[in-house]
């Protein structure tokens, strides 16, 4: 339940984020239609720029060698602009842009469809193709406040179930108290027009009590939730396929007992209210501590929301300026680096639901990098990349490009990728072979015995030779005892974690709030 928990507070923050800026009317707009019309947009066209700066804490700045100063001197302050992007309809979006860093802009074009991610970067030869799963669900490419919304449960593929689930949480989200209304003349895309502004100026220490607020409110209405509940039923129910499977085992519906329509809305229904009870109770800490997370530290200080947000009489977002600060009050502890992080975001979009043609990129005869997001290597990206361009400087310059990281997930995750799902066996680690060698650019071959293991690394010329079911193991020719032992589980060889890292001179970091495991190498 915590980690589920942790899980799903973690997916409603991009929502949250939105609906802060308040949902209940104020000056005769209703906020919450307008949110719901931003959200299930069919077509619009706009502009977007989103910075992002960083302080740090004295000392820690001061005990930095030069290579360190250089990376954060590059990256504070880092822009991203979107100067032009077209959603033709959901699941059709372009957009030009650039990056801005201190040694200059990098352009980049990017398209997204519902089964691939189109990428063209200034410096990189040739275009960049990234398949989506096939696992997962076709979803809505929503461009709004915040810019590409896409959830990523099979509930939101149906616009009915979008609308469902935001109306439910929008109607119980009151309205901040810094909230101001007026009317204003602005300039969009090159046209005045009177619009209707929100203010809002939401300080941290009221960010805690909103969202207590919200649960206490789906709580109450069960008559809703269930609504929502026997949707998401009927929607899965009636899906056919893979995504229709997993989508079931992901709210619970795969169990042969809830089959039954009346056992399983009744089960999800009541494991939905407990899991709010279970958040709210633990947002009752006075110190402030909810799920393992202290929200008193992160959103005390300076921490807050201020947001200006511009909608014309349709009820469609036409402007917005936001800007994020997150001051926590940890800063200055020992191991804290960051003092501050201030985030801004400015939009204009216009053409909403007309006809948008979408942008797109030609990877005809182009020799397009196809790239796995699950088995891609860097090598792939730093072949294709121009020498003289600003890219392959920043890389080069800043970043340590021989440094290569995995994530592996030990807790209950049913949704991360089962490459990076590790098993814990009596206190150990184990983790898919293939894909840790992956990503860590080792070689994996299995040998000329039966159920032989061989790991190599072709920086250091390291090998590793492993047996499944064996304890012992070479490393160079020497024979050495492993803490665990190899094994075979539903046609994945399993290796134990440390040892195999410390044989490479990896390092594990271990996050005990999340239960993730980072190895990295270099």
């Amino acid at each position: 339940m915590r980690i589920y928990a942790k899980k799903c507070l973690l997916a409603a923050l991009p929502i949250l984020l939105i609906a802060l800026a308040g949902c209940q009317s104020i000056g005769g707009v209703d906020l919450n239609k307008a949110w719901i019309n931003q959200i299930t947009v069919d077509s619009m066209a706009g502009k977007l720029d989103l910075s992002i700066e960083f302080s740090m804490d004295q000392d820690s700045e001061l005990s930095m060698n030069g290579s360190e100063r250089a990376l954060v001197k590059a990256f504070n302050g880092i822009k991203i602009y979107i100067d032009d992007f077209k959603q033709e309809e959901r699941h059709n979006v372009s957009m030009h842009g650039r990056f801005g860093i201190a040694d200059g802009d990098i352009p980049f074009q990017a398209t997204l469809s519902r089964t691939v991610v189109t990428l063209q970067i200034e410096g990189i030869k040739s275009p960049i193709i990234v398949p989506l799963d096939s696992d997962v669900p076709a979803l809505p490419l929503q461009i709004g406040m915040l810019g590409s919304i896409s959830p990523d449960t099979m509930m939101l593929q149906s616009e009915e179930l979008t609308r469902s689930l935001l109306s439910l949480l929008l109607k119980h989200l009151p309205n901040p108290k810094g909230m101001v209304y007026e009317r204003t003349q602005q300039s969009i895309n090159g046209e005045d027009i009177l619009l209707h502004k929100i203010h809002t100026d939401i300080k941290g220490t009221e960010v805690l009590l909103l969202f207590q607020q919200l649960l206490r409110g789906i709580l109450k209405d069960d008559a809703g939730l269930k609504e929502l509940i026997t949707q998401i039923y009927e929607q899965t129910a009636s899906s056919n396929g893979t995504n229709a499977h997993s989508g079931r085992s992901q709210l619970g519906f795969d169990d042969p007992l809830l089959k039954d329509r009346e056992l399983g809305i009744e089960f999800m229904h009541a494991a939905v209210k407990q899991m709010l009870v279970f958040i709210i109770a633990s947002s009752q800490d006075p110190e402030g501590n909810m799920l393992g997370i202290n929200f008193n530290e992160i959103l005390s200080g300076d921490s807050g929301i201020i947001a200006d947000l511009y909608f014309d009489n349709s009820l469609n977002l036409r402007k917005t300026h936001m800007a994020f600060t997150l001051s926590p009050s940890l800063a200055g502890k020992e191991g804290s680096q960051i003092t501050a992080i201030h985030v801004e975001l400015n939009g204009e979009f216009w053409q909403h639901n007309q006809a948008v043609k979408a942008d797109v990129i030609d990877t005809v005869g182009k020799n397009a990098i196809i790239l796995d997001p699950l088995r891609a290597s860097d090598e792939q990206l730093l072949q294709q990349i121009d020498h003289e361009s600003i890219l392959y400087h920043l890389l080069k310059d800043y970043l340590p490009l021989d440094r290569k990281t995995v994530i592996f997930y030990v807790g209950e995750d049913d949704l991360s990728p089962p490459e990076q799902q590790a098993i814990r066996i009596g206190g150990k680690i184990y983790v898919p072979a293939l894909y840790y060698a992956e990503r860590l650019g080792l070689k994996l071959e299995w040998g000329d015995k039966e159920h032989e293991l061989i790991l190599r690394d072709p920086e250091t010329g390291s090998i590793l030779v492993m047996e499944i079911g064996r304890d012992t193991a070479k490393l160079n020719e020497q024979s050495v005892k492993m803490n665990g032992v190899p094994y075979k589980y539903e046609d994945r060889d399993y290796i134990p974690l440390r040892f195999v890292s410390e044989s490479f001179g990896a390092v594990i970091d271990w996050d005990p709030i999340w239960e993730t495991a980072t190895v990295t190498k270099g």
